[in-house]
């Protein structure tokens, strides 16, 4: 049976250190424990929100009034196989990108590059076919997805193809309602022999851009069309700019980290300040990569 905790402090559970308590909160390991708090939420009509590595969400430092769904602990890498010209595999949902990275790491595929850094679990890169802004090869998820598994509210399992999904920049469509829970990867058996070397490259060029040793929830804007919103917010000497205990990095201006004062609403009244700026220098607005949780002002 699963367990489901109360009054749970959710600063370790992203990667930003803020946020207030969960009233409930529950780490499941397997499919039927995801399905007994699912529907439990269900029955006693409770708010549910998912989270992975805590990658690109904000939770407000008054916490959330439901069910907290966890998924660190659900994880697993199955079905690996090298057939037709394709690697592929599937992982549950909790899976971090980075151990299917090591699948096409032994592979030698180019799909490694693309992983490398890349911050969160599997579930995460689907919901917002996370992506890389360098001119690597794929550089979205939908490149390497073949299908998707859902645990939806009627407590069913349904898998979506690729092609019955809508991938559009930074958002998947079409399997809503519902909970991700398993993905299959396919992608092209390619070996190159240089994908360590590029890939140590690639580390490095991350170590030296983003601000990998201080909490960070990943890039905060999505790129409008024809600009890179690290260059828009630069570009108006933002970088270093502090609202309580959150700044722009020095590194990168769209990354926002904390310090040990930093609270959400802090990242927030940042937030809104560069949109408001960009907005006024630019006639650009920015939209944010960031899924804000719980009961913001």
């Amino acid at each position: 049976m699963v367990e489901i905790k109360e009054n749970i402090s959710l600063k370790p559970y992203n990667s930003w250190k803020v946020g207030g308590e969960a009233k409930y909160f529950v780490q499941p390991t397997n499919k039927e424990q995801l399905k007994e708090a699912y529907s439990w939420a269900l029955e006693k009509d409770i708010e549910i929100c998912v989270i992975g590595g805590g990658s690109n969400v904000l939770l407000s430092d008054k916490g959330f009034d439901g069910l907290i769904i966890q998924t660190s602990k659900f994880s697993e890498l199955k079905n690996e196989k090298l057939e037709n010209g394709f690697i592929s595999f599937a992982a549950l949902s909790g899976t971090s990108k980075s151990e299917a990275l090591k699948v096409f790491l032994k592979h030698k595929s180019m799909a490694a590059i693309f992983l490398t850094g890349l911050p969160g679990d599997i579930a995460g890169g689907v919901v917002m076919n996370a992506g890389v802004g360098t001119n690597t090869q794929p550089k979205e998820f939908t490149e390497i997805v073949e299908w998707v598994e859902v645990l939806k509210p009627d407590l069913t399992f349904k898998t979506y193809k690729h092609s019955d999904l809508d991938w559009v920049y930074r958002k998947t469509k079409g399997w809503q309602p519902g909970i991700v829970t398993e993905v299959g990867f396919k992608y092209k058996h390619e070996p190159i022999d240089e994908v360590g070397k590029l890939m140590r490259e690639a580390t490095k060029r991350r170590i030296r851009t983003q601000p990998i040793n201080k909490p960070s929830g990943g890039s905060t804007f999505k790129n409008p069309e024809g600009y890179t919103s690290g260059a828009l917010i630069d570009g108006l000497g933002l970088k270093g700019f502090t609202i309580g205990g959150a700044t722009v990095s020095e590194k990168h201006a769209n990354f926002l980290v904390t310090d040990e004062t930093g609270t959400a609403q802090d990242l927030l009244d940042l937030i809104k300040h560069i949109q408001v700026k960009v907005k006024e220098a630019h006639n650009v607005s920015l939209e944010t990569e960031v899924r804000l949780i719980g009961d913001f002002e």
